[in-house]
């Protein structure tokens, strides 16, 4: 008999949940001797992903033989310990059912996988069929599989930065990148024994420094070291942009770029847009006052000069906070000392005219609290080309957190949270950092509770901002990273992982839960 062929996502997510299934190809060619007994023969069963504590359907498919119309009774046998399935039956005719298993909290711990025989009978022959069950565990719990308790984290170092590249998770500090492995152990084929240590010419060791990772092309990645740099030109440069291949070599036709900024620049957002360029903001003190300023790179590292007046957008008593860069609209959160306003531009710097008024959203005042100081420090796409802005609000002793979703032309998208503004849960959230959107449509929201600025908490929302308390019956699970960093939380599709990234103790950390 020739196997039947499945996705690879049928392979290694299976049947996420009660009610999903995979679809098969059908096997072309069927030995008759294979089925003389029984008049059947069962197709090779997919993996399947299934929460502890929850149970999952799992689709079992037959090959009948002419004239076999007999219906086939399933039956889990030997099953270990927590695992147990009610008969099931294939209808006279039907090509096939569902066997659901039940997944008691006995069965074992999320991260081991249980080994399963399913008997198909029909009276007068039965056939087995080997099936496979990976245990996952709650939204948001970390994996205790992956790193030490959940978390790979770098030896030293200030967090700068988190890049999914391949099987490799790359983490930045601020010269430095660290690499693990799908299990969350230093990947030794990187560099040097996993870490890639960047010394850009003429960088002062002694001024702050700070290392960005962003994706490149061919499974390359570029990293921009931001920091005071003298080539000897008379020019201080404000940092420098390095590309490597995967494994963490420089990339010889890329040679080491530096771009130039305002004089005391500090970095704080490096974005990549959609073709290649770099977006990097920050703001500088100009002797008289702070001014928040973005620069464009080009996808060669050079600095895109005709990017707004002399090659700089900038805004004077103000500090860009968030970059958002789904080209062919930017988005820049610019936080003056009342209010903040979102600026959309396109590529060349030039005001967005179907974004806001001319381009500028008053984020304030589109949620109901003027000169309230909405800090935006998380910016990213949302559904129809829409944009979540998440951060902090009323600055001082009643700070607390939102989410706020803005429709395509910068207004307040009411299909989220009924005003397209999230506030959390009870009262209690002192800070968004980071949004993300599951397959399942749900959200995954990254921040950190009022009550402790050095926790970050995950919360689990429907796509209409509606809360769910899977994650913890609270509605907020600490997941042990500590935070202060604004990141997006990276979900991998194929497999029930959400990744988080951030400062831990002093050091780098990447840390990966369930959902």
């Amino acid at each position: 008999m020739r196997a039947s062929r499945f996705s690879r996502s049928c392979l290694l997510v299976g049947l996420i949940g009660v009610g999903s299934g995979c679809q098969f190809d059908r096997p072309r060619d069927i030995a008759p001797a294979d089925a003389a007994t029984a008049g059947f023969v069962v197709e090779p069963i997919p993996g399947a992903w299934v929460r502890v504590g929850e149970s999952v359907d799992v689709a079992v498919r037959i090959l009948r033989e002419p004239g076999f119309e007999e219906p086939i009774v399933l039956n889990l046998v030997g099953a270990p310990t927590g695992v147990t399935a009610a008969s099931a039956i294939i209808p006279a005719g039907a090509v096939g059912g569902q066997l659901r298993i039940d997944v008691a909290l006995a069965a074992g711990s999320p991260g081991e996988t249980v080994d399963l025989t399913i008997v198909a009978d029909a009276g007068h022959g039965t056939r087995d069929a080997s099936a496979r069950l990976r245990l996952k565990g709650g939204v948001g719990a970390l994996d205790q599989t992956f790193g030490v308790l959940g978390i790979a984290a770098t030896s030293s170092g200030t967090y700068g930065g988190y890049l999914r590249l391949g099987n490799r998770h790359l983490v930045a500090t601020e010269n430095r990148v660290y690499a693990f492995d799908e299990t969350g152990v230093v990947d030794a084929a990187f560099a040097t024994g996993g870490v890639l240590t960047v010394a850009p010419d003429g960088l002062d060791a002694s001024m702050p420094r700070r290392a960005f990772l962003v994706p490149s092309t061919a499974g390359r990645f570029k990293l921009v070291v931001a920091g005071d740099i003298d080539r000897g030109s008379g020019v201080s440069l404000g940092g420098a942009v390095l590309q490597f291949s995967d494994t963490g070599v420089p990339d010889p036709a890329f040679p080491e770029r530096g771009f130039a900024l305002p004089g005391s620049f500090t970095v704080n957002v490096v974005v990549a847009g959609a073709d290649g360029a770099l977006y990097v903001a920050g703001d500088h003190d100009t002797g008289v006052e702070v001014e928040g300023a973005v620069a464009r790179l080009l996808p060669s590292g050079f600095r895109d000069t005709a990017f707004g007046p002399q090659g700089y957008l900038r805004w004077a008593g103000a500090i860009v906070t968030a970059v958002s860069a789904a080209d062919p609209r930017v988005v820049i959160a610019v936080a003056g000392a009342t209010t903040t306003h979102l600026y959309g531009v396109d590529v060349h710097g030039a005001p967005d005219a179907g974004f806001g008024a001319n381009g500028d959203v008053a984020v304030d005042d589109l949620i109901g609290l003027p000169g309230c100081g909405l800090l935006a420090g998380h910016l990213s796409p949302a559904p129809a080309n829409g944009l979540w802005v998440g951060g902090l609000t009323c600055l001082g002793a009643s700070s607390r957190g939102a989410l706020v979703r803005l429709t395509g032309a910068g207004a307040a998208d009411s299909t989220f949270a009924g005003d397209g503004v999230w506030l959390g849960v009870s009262d209690e959230l002192g800070s968004v950092h980071g949004v993300a959107r599951l397959p399942d449509g749900t959200l995954i929201v990254i921040g950190t509770p009022r009550a402790n600025a050095s926790q970050t908490t995950l919360y689990h929302l429907r796509a209409d901002g509606t809360h769910l308390i899977d994650v913890d019956p609270s509605g907020a699970r600490d997941i042990g990273v500590a935070s202060g960093i604004p990141t997006t939380p990276m979900v991998d599709i194929d497999l029930p992982y959400i990744y988080i990234a951030g400062p831990l103790a002093g050091r780098a950390a990447v840390a990966r839960a369930w959902y």
